[in-house]
């Protein structure tokens, strides 16, 4: 391990670089600093990153629309005339084939 010769002025944090000041600051160093600092070993190199792996692309999803025999699903309910909304005005659900509201389970007769 190297020593580190901090910087003269007691409010900076920085420590002297080769060059015989301070690597934060600026200001200069104690006399003979930069023959300790060329005593010192010098750091070795970091080991380069290794590049990231691409990522493997999404297989395409087919599309309903060119591709024939593909599933429909789009995620939501297909739209139904019949749909009848709940009694309770601040619910936005609909009334089930037992019915009660989907969403919030209150009855049509309530």
């Amino acid at each position: 391990m190297t020593d580190r010769i901090p910087c003269l002025d007691e409010l900076c944090t920085g420590t002297i670089g080769e060059d015989g000041r301070c690597r934060y600051c600026g200001k200069p160093g104690p006399e003979g600093a930069v023959d300790a600092a060329e005593e010192q070993e010098p750091e070795p190199e970091p080991e380069p990153e290794p590049e990231p792996r691409p990522e493997p692309e999404p297989e395409p999803k087919p599309d309903p629309v060119t591709e024939p025999g593909a599933p429909e699903d789009d995620g939501f309910l297909p739209f139904d005339d019949d749909r009848e909304p709940c009694p309770d005005e601040m619910c936005t659900g609909t009334i089930g084939e037992d019915g009660r509201c989907r969403y919030c389970g209150k009855s049509t007769s309530s």
